[in-house]
Formats: C-alpha cells, sequence, structure tokens
C-alpha cells in the first residue's frame, strides 16, 4: 500500500491525534497544523502529540489554518499529497458565531 504526505489540520485535537499517530503507524509523513488555541487546554493538546512528536516522520506547525501566508508557506515547503481536517468549532455556540471562518478557508 503506498503511503501519502498527509497534512493533518487540527492535528492536536483528541480525534485527529490519534489520526496522526495511526497515519505514522502505517509509515506515512504527517504534518500537522494547531493552533492550540484554547478551545481544550492546549497543555491537554500537547500531551496528544507526545507519541506523534517522537516520530521523524511528524512535523507540527503551530499555526491558524485562517493565516493564508502560513499555510501557503506551509503547502509550499512540505508538498502534501492529502490533507484531511475541515472541522467546526466547538462548543456549539462559539462555532456558531465564527461560522464565517469556516468558509474563509475554502
Amino acid at each position: 500500500m503506498k503511503s501519502y504526505k498527509t497534512l493533518i489540520s487540527g492535528s492536536a485535537e483528541f480525534i485527529r491525534s490519534h489520526l496522526t499517530d495511526r497515519l505514522l503507524a502505517e509509515n506515512y509523513e504527517v504534518i500537522g497544523v494547531d493552533n492550540f488555541n484554547n478551545y481544550y487546554d492546549p497543555r491537554t493538546k500537547e500531551r496528544n502529540l507526545e507519541s506523534a512528536l517522537k516520530s521523524k516522520s511528524f512535523k507540527l506547525y503551530k499555526t491558524d489554518i485562517l493565516d493564508f501566508k502560513s499555510l501557503s508557506n506551509i503547502f509550499q515547503k512540505e508538498r502534501a499529497q492529502k490533507i484531511l481536517g475541515w472541522k467546526p468549532i466547538v462548543p456549539l455556540e462559539e462555532g456558531l458565531r465564527k461560522t464565517i471562518n469556516y468558509f474563509k478557508i475554502i
């Protein structure tokens, strides 16, 4: 099975950190992008990535996916073949107030 260089946004979140670990275990190269906002405790997010950070096949960028310049630089540098990770902002009430940010990404 061919493995792809994969970019995961929100890579420090619970579910995506487990996806990151799984892809690394299957010999994928993974580029994590997370802004470490305070919707969840940033220390928890750091713990979520402890395993991934030990891998030479993982790179982490602490930036917001709404920062077009940073994201563009990451795409140019890393040349990811797969991109995973659109997600709503939680809690729901906060996500509803910031819905416009979802469309800025597109």
